[in-house]
């Protein structure tokens, strides 16, 4: 009988703790931010890196707010690795709305040069961007990922 309560009363702390994970929730389960890549700003260059800040545009699809204290994400263009970085930004995006972080990213001089290439001819830039959106006062993260272009081909004369 003894080991049937203390079985009960274990049973009924995992379900406490349960619910309290996902208070502030609703219960339910959150999709991750949408983001977009805004800008790209230059921010100095060294012999064999160069410095980024990469501006995302991040959309909350939740009716909760999301409140972030972290970005991480790396950026590939035509497939290739291009930059990576993070922000430990805080920032509360609302429910259903949207907010910008610029994300600090590094790049190699290599890589840079690499993609100037592409730009001499005027041809579209394809880029990938993907990463992990942190939870602020918990563990959870969410992804984050986009594909899109640069379409250099529509400044020509």
């Amino acid at each position: 009988m003894m080991v049937r309560r203390e079985f009960l009363a274990a049973a009924a702390l995992s379900l406490a703790l349960a619910g309290c994970a996902g208070a502030g929730l609703g219960g339910r389960s959150l999709e991750p931010p949408e983001v977009t890549l805004a800008d790209v700003q230059f921010r100095g260059a060294g012999l064999l890196e160069q410095r980024l800040g990469l501006v995302l545009r991040l959309t909350n699809p939740n009716e909760e707010e999301l409140a972030l204290d972290g970005l991480r994400v790396k950026l590939e263009i035509d497939g290739e690795p291009f930059a990576s970085g993070s922000s430990s930004e805080n920032v509360t995006i609302p429910g259903l709305g949207e907010e910008t972080v610029t994300v600090e990213a590094v790049s190699s001089t290599a890589d840079v040069l690499g993609r100037v290439t592409g730009l001499a001819g005027l041809n579209d830039l394809e880029y990938r961007l993907t990463g992990t959106a942190f939870l602020r006062n918990s563990d959870r993260k969410l992804p984050i990922e986009q594909e899109g272009a640069i379409r250099l081909s529509r400044l020509a004369p």
